[in-house]
This record gives C-alpha cells, structure tokens and sequence, in this order.
C-alpha cells in the first residue's frame, strides 16, 4: 500500500519515581487518515537500545520488505505494524479491565491495595522481598478479598520459591505464580513440587516453545509486544500457546498511553480481551500523548487526535509502500475491534 507521508517523532516523557520514558511515534498520513505507532525499547530489557531502533527504523521504511515481519527489532515492529493497524482504526476510546500494579515497599503495596475495588485482579511484585517478608505480605493483602497474580520476576532460587509456596498450599490462592525461579531447570523442578498455575514472561522470550514445552503447571503467558514484536509475531505465537494449554495476557514495558492504546487493540484482536489486562504502568507518567484514565477495575484509553506540534519531528520521507495490515490481519479479526 501506498503511504503518502512518514513522519518520526521523538518523545520525552517526564516519570514520577525514574527517568523520562524516551522513544520514537511513527505518523503514516494516507488519504487524510493518520495512523500512530510507538517505538520505545526499555533499557536493561529489550536486546535493542533507542540508537538502534531509529537506525532498523529508518532502515525500513527507505528499504521496506514486502513481507511481515518488516522488521527483526520487536519494538520496530511493534511500532510499524500499530501504525498500520491504526489507518483502519476509528477515533473512538478503548475500555478493558485492568490488572492493578502492586510495587515498591510493602507500606506502599498495603496503601494502594486498600484503595483497590474489591475482588479486583492484581499483580503482585515480590521480587525485592525475601521469601519471609512476602508470605507476611501477602497473607496480609489476601485479608482483602484481591485476585493476586504473584511476580517473582526470576529472583528466587528454587529453595526460595518452594519455601514461600509452602505457605499457601491451596491452588487456588493465586491466579498464578509468574516466573518463581532463576532459570528454566529450576522451573522443571519448580512445577513437579508445586501444582500452583505458572506464568511464563522472561522465559518465554529466552526459550524456544520446544524447550519449554509440554509442562505441567504452565497456564499463562504475559506477552508483551514492545519486547516480542507485532501482530505478525502473535499471529504465530499465540495459536501454538493456545496449542499448549497455555492462556494469554497482553502487559506492558511501560510504553505511553499511545503504546498501550495498541497493546489494549492487540487483546481484542487475539481474544484475549476478557482477561484484565497489565496496563496499570501507565500511572508512572507525570505527562502522556493520549488520555489514558481508570475508572473502577477498568482502563480507558481515548484515541484523540494526536497534537504533533509537541512532538518533535525528525525525520520524513514521502511516498513509502508498505504492505497492508490485511495481509496478516484478516476481516474476523478486524472486526473484533469495533465490538464494544
């Protein structure tokens, strides 16, 4: 397809607690409609820095292939592919329910977890906190009737992770334990001692699916598209976890609320919108490109027209051929994102 015109914009987004969130928005222009996308890799997590984002990106879109994926980056992709999909996208807001974010110290985590609705979806960042001092937290913040998701983030050793399980011997405490121990070995072992639902993240985008699978235990896997890639990536990822057993749950890399208006896009494409989905990140910004609000145990993201003038424009090239979004996305799932 045609792109009349492609524009690049930096951003530098100020954060309350960190650093400024700095990335790249990709603007395609074809027949007066306008099609945003997000590049922003997160440092110390993403293989690709923001130096080599912009390079792949400029890259693609002087010299485009004329097949998905367009890019081997997953932020690029992610970036290009949302953009596409935008160009089909009417300017209406986006509502789906929310996976509240408990981090920090536990005075914090008790703080915002009274403020939660109850019976709300939560994920739990225990990470910094030894096995003793998570069973005494959690055990607390269970007195208050949350749906807890437990993110140990790969910390824990085995004798650790088995240690705070002990615990909490009933499965179903949790919604899941996502990655409790260090390294895959240690998982096998992990989920033969454990019967609790595990969720993979780190080792889903370290492994193969054929060195992971077939494990018992393994329910969910937090798919997060700045790290993974975009619609081309999901279309063959997601059908082959479905194949395992395995639920999917989209999550961010604490992307603007023009990255998450994508990732929540990305939930109804894949039918994976019916799970609360981990957008709460969002909260970090002191300032964001789109509207982006919670009300109750839901998000809403509004897609307004972007205001570009606050953007910093750094690069352009009119015409670019890309191909269109509908050779990957068929009609039924295009559909899926104009069902309320």
């Amino acid at each position: 397809m045609k792109i009349d015109e492609a524009r690049i914009y930096s951003f530098c987004l100020a954060q309350k607690n960190t650093l400024p969130r700095k990335g790249f928005i990709l603007e395609f222009t074809t027949n007066e409609k306008q099609g945003f996308g997000e590049i922003a890799p997160l440092a110390g997590f993403n293989k690709e820095n923001l130096e080599g984002a912009y390079i792949e990106l400029i890259g693609c879109l002087s010299n485009p292939k004329r097949k998905f994926p367009l890019s081997k980056l997953p932020s690029v992709n992610f970036g290009i592919e949302s953009a596409l999909l935008d160009l089909s996208l009417k300017n209406r807001p986006i509502e789906l329910p929310l996976s509240f974010l408990l981090r920090g110290t536990a005075q914090q985590i008790l703080n915002k977890a009274s403020t939660l609705p109850k019976a709300s979806v939560a994920k739990l960042k225990l990470s910094s906190f030894s096995p003793d001092q998570a069973v005494l937290l959690v055990t607390e913040l269970l007195t208050q009737n949350l749906r807890l998701r437990i993110d140990i983030n790969q910390k824990w050793d085995l004798q650790n992770a088995m240690h705070f399980i002990k615990a909490f011997p009933d499965i179903d405490t949790f919604e899941y334990l996502e990655e409790p121990v260090s390294n895959l070995r240690a998982l096998k072992v992990f989920r033969k001692e454990s019967n609790h639902p595990i969720a993979l993240d780190e080792t889903l985008r370290d492994h193969n699916l054929d060195q992971i699978f077939p494990m018992a235990n393994v329910k969910f896997a937090i798919l997060k598209p700045t790290m993974q890639g975009g619609i081309s990536t999901y279309q063959k990822l997601i059908p082959s976890l479905l194949k395992m057993g395995c639920g999917c749950s989209f999550s961010s890399s604490f992307e603007s609320s023009l990255g998450l208006y994508h990732i929540a896009n990305f939930a109804k494409v894949f039918n994976c919108s019916h799970t609360p989905i981990g957008l709460d990140t969002f909260e970090d910004f002191i300032d964001n490109i789109i509207p982006i609000e919670k009300v109750n145990d839901s998000i809403i993201i509004s897609k307004n027209p972007i205001d570009t003038s606050k953007l910093k424009l750094i690069w352009k090239k009119s015409p670019v051929y890309l191909p269109s979004i509908a050779q990957i996305l068929p009609s039924t799932q295009m559909n899926s994102l104009f069902v309320t």
